[in-house]
C-alpha cells in the first residue's frame, strides 16, 4: 500500500486513538469479540467505584443513571425511552421473548444458521419441550439474502429472530424485509443488534423492528451485565416478563399500600441491576456521540474495504459478501486456527475466529483451515493495516466447497 492510502485513515484515527492503551500494545482487530475500553470509560468506572469504596452507595442515584442510560441509548438506536428496558445478557431476551408467546405445537421459529448459538440451542430446547418447529435457512458460501428465509416463513411462523450482524461473518441480515414477511403473517421479528450497536447510527423504526436485545462490552467498549432490551410500544401487554422481582413494582403512594406494576418496557428489570456497569455505559454512549456514529461508520468502511481489496487481490477467499456493510470482515485461511493466531500475535496483532462452537458444521475450525475474523474500530489507523496484510501475505490460501 502506499502512503497515500495509509493517510486515508489518519482523520479519525489522529483525534481517537490516544483515548485507548490497547494501541500501545497490539493492532487489535477483534472488537467483535470483546472491544477495549477507551480511556473515558475506564475513568468514569474508576470514578465510580472510588466514590462506593469512599462512601455509603446511593441507590437512588444509581437509579437515576440507570434511567439516563436508557435515553441516551434509545437515542442510539431511533427509539423513545419507554421502549427500553435491561436484562443482563442478549441470550435472556429470546428466553422471554419465546415464552411470552404462548408458543403451541406445530408453531414455528425462523432463524439462519449464521445466527449466534444460544439461538440454535434454545430452538432445539422448545422443539423438544413444546413441539414447535426451528427453521434454519442455510448459507451457501457465506450469503444468506431475503428470499432464502421467505419459504420457511408461513401461518404458523411465530417469531423470526436474527442477528443484525452474524459474528461468524459479518452478514448484515435483510431486516426490513424479514420485518415485512414476519408482519404479512402476524409474527413478531428479534433482532441480537450485539454486532452493530455502536458502529453506527440505527433506526429500529424505520427497520419494522419488533424487539431488539444487545450487550455493551464489543462495540460499545463497556462492560458486562448489561443488555439493553427494546420492546416496541404496542408489544408491550403481549411481551410480558417471565419474571418478577423488586424491581418489577413500585410502591404506590394509594393508602391500601397496593403494587403499582411499571407499563413500560422498564418492567423487566426484575432484581438490582448491574449498578457498577451502568456508569461504564453511560460514558460509552457519551464517547460514541463525540466521536460521531457517522464518522465512525465511514472510517470501517474505507478501512474494511482496503482491507477486502487487498486480501482479494492476494487471493483469499472472502466468506463475507461482496457490498456488506457492517464492520467486520471475514476470510478462509488454508492453516489451522491456532498456528494463524500465533503467527499474528507474533507480530503484536489480535484478531478474532468467531470458529470455537461446534454447534453447527457453520462453525468449526481444524487443522487444515479456519476463518479469520478481522473487525477493526475507530483508532485502528492505516499502520495497522499495513502491518496485518503484511502477516496475512504469508498465509497460506484455502478455497472451499460452497
Amino acid at each position: 500500500m502506499t502512503e497515500g492510502t495509509l493517510g486515508r485513515f489518519a482523520d479519525l484515527t489522529a483525534s481517537t486513538r490516544a483515548d485507548f492503551e490497547v494501541v500501545q500494545r497490539w493492532a487489535f482487530l477483534d472488537n467483535s469479540f470483546i472491544g477495549p475500553m477507551p480511556r473515558p470509560v475506564k475513568e468514569a468506572g474508576m470514578r465510580h467505584l472510588a466514590a462506593r469504596a469512599a462512601d455509603e452507595t446511593d441507590v437512588f442515584g444509581l437509579l437515576a443513571t440507570v434511567d439516563r442510560v436508557r435515553t441516551k441509548f434509545a437515542g442510539l438506536i431511533g427509539a423513545d425511552p419507554s421502549e427500553i428496558g435491561f436484562l443482563y445478557t442478549t441470550s435472556e431476551a429470546e428466553n422471554v421473548v419465546t415464552r411470552a408467546l404462548d408458543l403451541q405445537p406445530g408453531d414455528n421459529i425462523v432463524t439462519g444458521d449464521l445466527a449466534y448459538p444460544h439461538t440454535l440451542v434454545l430452538g432445539r430446547h422448545l422443539e423438544q419441550t413444546l413441539g414447535i418447529e426451528l427453521r434454519i435457512a442455510r448459507h451457501r458460501g457465506g450469503r444468506l439474502a431475503l428470499e432464502d428465509f421467505l419459504p420457511l416463513i408461513d401461518g404458523r411462523t411465530r417469531l423470526v429472530t436474527v442477528p443484525w450482524v452474524s459474528n461468524i461473518n459479518a452478514l448484515r441480515h435483510p431486516v426490513r424485509g424479514l420485518a415485512d414477511a414476519a408482519h404479512a403473517v402476524g409474527a413478531l421479528l428479534l433482532v441480537d443488534a450485539v454486532q452493530i450497536v455502536g458502529t453506527e447510527r440505527l433506526d429500529v423504526v424505520a427497520e419494522g423492528i419488533d424487539l431488539l436485545c444487545t450487550g455493551c462490552y464489543k462495540w460499545l467498549m463497556a462492560g458486562f451485565g448489561v443488555a439493553p432490551f427494546y420492546v416496541r410500544k404496542d408489544l408491550q401487554e403481549r411481551i410480558v416478563p417471565d419474571r418478577q422481582g423488586w424491581q418489577t413494582a413500585l410502591r404506590a403512594r394509594e393508602a391500601d399500600g397496593g403494587l403499582r406494576y411499571r407499563s413500560t418496557a422498564a418492567r423487566f428489570e426484575y432484581a438490582t441491576p448491574a449498578f457498577d456497569t451502568f456508569p461504564l455505559v453511560e460514558a460509552a454512549i457519551d464517547y460514541l456521540e463525540a466521536v460521531g456514529l457517522d464518522r465512525i461508520h465511514a472510517h470501517s468502511r474505507r478501512w474494511l474495504g482496503t482491507a477486502r481489496s487487498e486480501l482479494e487481490s492476494a487471493g483469499f477467499t472472502i466468506f463475507t459478501p461482496p457490498g456488506n456493510v457492517a464492520a467486520a470482515l471475514s476470510f478462509w485461511v488454508g492453516a489451522g486456527d491456532k498456528e494463524v493466531d500465533a503467527a499474528f500475535r507474533a507480530a503484536g496483532i489480535r484478531i478474532g475466529f468467531a470458529s470455537g462452537s461446534r454447534i453447527s458444521e457453520t462453525y468449526g475450525a481444524n487443522v487444515q483451515s479456519c476463518r479469520v475474523r478481522i473487525s477493526p474500530a475507530h483508532y485502528n489507523d492505516g499502520g495497522d493495516l499495513e502491518r496485518f496484510l503484511q502477516v496475512a501475505a504469508r498465509l497460506p490460501r484455502y478455497r472451499p466447497e460452497d
